[in-house]
Formats: C-alpha cells, sequence, structure tokens
C-alpha cells in the first residue's frame, strides 16, 4: 500500500513539476493589459526615442555634420536599429 502511494505521489509531483498541461483550462484567455502599463511602456518608449536621437545628433554634430541634417540622419538611424518598436513606426 505505502509503495502504491508513493508512486502516486511521485507522479503527481512529476506532472505538476514539468508544467504539464493537462490540467489547464484550454483556450483560456491571455491576461489583458492595462490602459495605465500600455501608457507607461508608450510613455518609456517615446522617452528612449527621444534620449537616443538626442545623443546621436550631439555625435553627428561633433563629427561636423549640420544640426539638420544631423537630427534627420539620427533619426533614420533610430528607425534602421529600433524599427521593430511602436515609436519607430
Amino acid at each position: 500500500m505505502k509503495v502504491l502511494l508513493c508512486a502516486c505521489l511521485l507522479i503527481v509531483t512529476a506532472l505538476s513539476s514539468t508544467g504539464c498541461t493537462l490540467l489547464r483550462k484550454k483556450g483560456s484567455p491571455a491576461p489583458k493589459k492595462s490602459k495605465a502599463v500600455m501608457a507607461l511602456a508608450a510613455d518609456t518608449d517615446q522617452q528612449f526615442r527621444a534620449l537616443w536621437i538626442a545623443q546621436r545628433k550631439k555625435e553627428l554634430e561633433a563629427g561636423g555634420l549640420a544640426s539638420s541634417a544631423a537630427a534627420t540622419k539620427a533619426g533614420e538611424e533610430y528607425v534602421a536599429k529600433f524599427g521593430y518598436t511602436a515609436s519607430a513606426r
């Protein structure tokens, strides 16, 4: 009897620790992101874009490029490098 109980406990432990999906509901929706989280992400993304472009513009101007040309080139480089982000679209 003890062997059967130990075997059952071992099986249950193995199934629960391996991420078995037999006990999970099928078709459960993904958790929804709140508006606050989405707004924070968008704000962070915009801040990163502005800071990255400003820094790159300074580097290009130090290299001898005119201010307007440096700003344009920095924006193009940002899109090329971070095109997968929302702020690059």
